[in-house]
């Protein structure tokens, strides 16, 4: 499958799996294409972002406490599904990509949404 058909086809499946993206606007379709999980590397700087994001929101009072530790919990939950995959001798496929991507994406606007929530409040 070349590259082309590989966007189409997680395109196809975000928008199906989260109605709430298929509303985003062009900008936020384009950054979630370039927020594509291909390779444990990425999966793992990505979750060293969301971690320091969680940090920084934390220090900043922009999350709670709580808030934090949930965030984390869910952080630690998509980490412990990558050691499970390294274990297996699994290769990171297509598959593996487009699951890993939608978990960070939907974990990425979790975050997002709780930091909104508590600077908005």
């Amino acid at each position: 499958m070349n590259r082309q058909s590989s966007i189409l086809v997680i395109a196809s499946t975000l928008a199906l799996a989260a109605p709430s993206f298929a509303a985003t606007d062009f900008s936020g379709l384009v950054k979630t294409f370039a927020g594509v999980v291909r390779s444990f590397e990425d999966l793992d700087a990505k979750r060293a972002q969301m971690d320091s994001d969680i940090n920084k929101a934390l220090n900043a009072g922009q999350l709670s406490a709580a808030d934090a530790a949930t965030l984390k919990s869910e952080l630690a939950a998509l980490e412990q599904r990558e050691a499970q995959l390294k274990l297996s001798g699994k290769k990171f496929g297509f598959t593996q990509q487009l699951l890993f991507t939608n978990d960070v994406n939907m974990l990425n606007n979790r975050i997002a949404q709780a930091i909104a929530s508590k600077t908005n409040a």
